[in-house]
């Protein structure tokens, strides 16, 4: 049942889509992270429901048996009661006996008879408070057991009853987790759909550029010169070429690289020496786009810059080493000839 509506809720979300400009992979890490921890949270909440309906039988016994031993304990606190009185009237009895004992041997009382009657009184009176005591103590062992079987099973209600909270508990933390996920989820169906969005836009543009028909993704390698780098000092944070989104595991490409500067504000630098064909600026998630055209037909679209410089306009020239614009985090850089997308990498020294 929770399967289907985690399903349901991610069919759902894939519905959603939004141009807010998401970490991909950051935003992968959470979902796999937070995925786990539901999974286990589901599996803790099927062992405690378990538990509960496996002892619910146990527990409705328990409050039952704590009835009796009550109904048990008033009964054996009444005959205990008895014998205290019972005890106490012997006593008297015994006490008196011995007090009538005295007077007639004080007094010198002339039947032996009588002497010998009040004995056997006084010895039914002992014998009396004997038993008595005997039952006295059974009863108090009785209450002991009693009470002891009651503590146990009211252990027993209070340990289900702390059971049943945090059952309840985890449902609540889960439902809360399901949300959260199916909302990353939301996002993260989005990111990929910006990152399609995107490759999309180049290619049009791309193609518009060179008044080509269709273009093919095809990956191919570049033969000329080796160039600069556009940042001074990066890591690379996507590669260009075949990859799995983390998440479906679903097989992309990556027409592109995404290098991740090292520094703040960081200049771009222009690759080779050409022509500015195109400039865009501020666009919804590929931010400001600069394309430069070089004498071999080859294009360079630089993305994700933060600024343009003032002097990139289209129709201008510029040489290998101009500083094309900056970016605060990441440049996303697209090489294009012949209708065919190359590795940015392979035109890097090393």
């Amino acid at each position: 049942m929770i399967k289907i509506v985690l399903l349901f809720m991610l069919l759902i979300s894939s519905m959603v889509a939004s141009d807010e400009k998401i970490d991909q992979n950051i935003l992968a890490q959470k979902i796999l992270l937070e995925k786990q921890n539901y999974e286990n949270l589901t599996t803790k909440i099927e062992n405690l429901n378990n538990s509960l309906i496996i002892n619910k039988k146990k527990l409705s016994n328990a409050i039952l048996k704590i009835k009796e031993l009550d109904k048990q304990l008033n009964i054996v606190n009444s005959k205990k009661n008895k014998i205290e009185q019972n005890v106490i009237d012997n006593v008297s009895q015994k006490y008196s006996i011995n007090i009538g004992i005295d007077l007639i041997n004080k007094n010198s009382f002339t039947t032996l008879v009588e002497k010998e009657l009040y004995k056997i009184v006084l010895e039914n009176a002992k014998n009396n408070i004997q038993k008595l005591d005997e039952n006295y103590t059974d009863l108090n062992k009785q209450i002991k057991q009693n009470k002891n079987s009651k503590k146990k099973l009211n252990q027993f209600i209070k340990e289900q009853e702390s059971i049943k909270e945090e059952h309840e508990e985890m449902q609540k933390k889960h439902a809360s987790i399901l949300i959260s996920l199916n909302k990353k989820y939301t996002q993260y169906q989005q990111s990929l759909k910006i990152v399609n969005n995107e490759e999309n836009k180049i290619k049009s543009i791309l193609i518009n550029l060179i008044s080509s028909k269709k273009n093919n993704q095809i990956n191919t390698k570049y033969k000329d010169e080796k160039t600069i780098s556009p940042l001074k000092s990066y890591n690379i944070k996507q590669n260009f070429g075949k990859y799995k989104d983390k998440v479906y595991k679903n097989k992309l490409f990556s027409n592109s690289i995404i290098l991740q500067t090292k520094t703040h504000n960081s200049k771009v630098y222009n690759l080779f020496t050409g022509k500015i064909v195109y400039v865009e600026q501020e666009t919804k998630s590929l931010k400001n786009i600069v394309i430069i055209k070089h004498k071999s037909n080859l294009y360079l679209v630089y993305t994700y810059l933060d600024k343009i410089s003032p002097t990139i306009k289209v129709g201008n020239w510029i040489k290998k080493g101009y500083v094309v614009g900056r970016v605060h985090k990441k440049l996303k850089l697209y090489i294009y000839k012949d209708k065919k997308f190359i590795n940015p990498i392979k035109l890097f020294k090393r």
